[in-house]
């Protein structure tokens, strides 16, 4: 269930007081009072961030058009999902302002400065789940050359941690400080997933003859391995989901590129990917991504390639195709 935490009618009116004078449709009034009484709670779980997606971020929009338009289309994503029979009235806004967001946070992107560093992190942060939810929407497979919106979305989590990265100090003492996280441990041992095994049996099965080919997956797969280490550190600072988002955004170009033409030792790793999305399942953003991934990676696998995707099929309660036999 939602949970909905009302705002303060003082602050609502000082919010829809500010848009005097601006053009806004009754639909975008809609989708702005719905981001502040609902979608700012469903973000995640930690009761800070909520209040800064609820009470800043909407400040911040008022003078950031694209911050506004990822608002808008986030919260267009969320009536839609909450409102299945509503003959989804809400998904071409939300395709609409999603794609009005782009333009102007990519040119942002290339100066980042104190002034900007904090519009552009809220950005990052809403824009990436608006992806996630489209997609989930959609038919359109997740990796491949047809997906323009997964190469976006990539795009937009490395623009956000690389707003974390060159902009902390700045958004340290900004007011979006309580979004911000740091690891325990960023370089865990392996050991502390209790299932690494299941990741470390892959590495010699990663050798297709391409040595690039092979390193980037290689590379790939223990960087999974380490987030997955994260996870299971006890008392973990950094929450599960930001964690699972940070393993797509440090992937190298030369990985994400063999993931869009489907080459079967990034699929391999991808596969156990989904085992991490779904530990993420709850958020309406995120659901049924694990399950959709782990299908589409099992579709392109054959053989004993099969036989190596045994354990994340195991974990999500997928059927092996083709007799493959379950490795333990």
């Amino acid at each position: 269930m939602i949970s909905v935490v009302a705002t303060s009618s003082e602050h609502q009116d000082s919010l829809y007081g500010s848009f005097k004078g601006r053009s806004l449709s009754l639909c975008d009034l809609e989708l702005l009072h719905h981001f502040t009484l609902s979608t700012s709670q469903t973000v995640g779980s930690n009761r800070q961030l909520q209040r800064t997606m609820q009470e800043v971020v909407p400040r911040l929009a008022l003078s950031e058009p694209y911050l506004m338009h990822a608002l808008l289309a986030l919260s267009a994503l969320h009536l839609d999902c909450m409102r299945p029979l509503s003959s989804r009235r809400y998904w071409l806004p939300a395709l609409q302002h999603y794609s009005d967001a782009l333009p102007a946070f990519r040119a942002s992107l290339q100066s980042i400065t104190e002034k900007n560093c904090h519009a552009l992190f809220a950005f990052a942060h809403l824009i990436t789940k608006c992806a996630f939810a489209i997609l989930a929407c959609t038919q359109t497979p997740i990796f491949s050359p047809e997906s323009e919106i997964t190469a976006d979305f990539i795009s937009h989590l490395q623009g956000g941690f690389s707003v974390h990265d060159t902009a902390f100090e700045w958004l340290v003492s900004g007011p979006l400080k309580d979004c911000l996280e740091a690891p325990l441990d960023s370089d865990p041992s392996f050991e502390s997933y209790p299932h690494d095994d299941k990741l470390a049996r892959l590495l010699p099965h990663l050798n297709s003859g391409n040595e690039e080919c092979d390193i980037a997956c290689r590379e790939a797969l223990n960087d999974l391995r380490r987030v997955f280490a994260m996870i299971a550190t006890p008392n973990q600072t950094v929450s599960t989901r930001t964690l699972v988002y940070c393993w797509l955004a440090r992937l190298s170009n030369r990985f994400i590129l063999l993931m869009n033409k489907q080459n079967p030792e990034a699929l391999i790793v991808l596969a156990h990917y989904s085992v991490m999305l779904n530990m993420i399942d709850e958020y309406w953003f995120m659901k049924g991504w694990g399950v959709r991934l782990l299908e589409q990676c099992q579709s392109k696998l054959c053989g004993a390639q099969l036989e190596l995707i045994s354990w994340p099929l195991e974990v999500l309660g997928l059927q092996p195709s083709g007799g493959v036999q379950v490795l333990t």
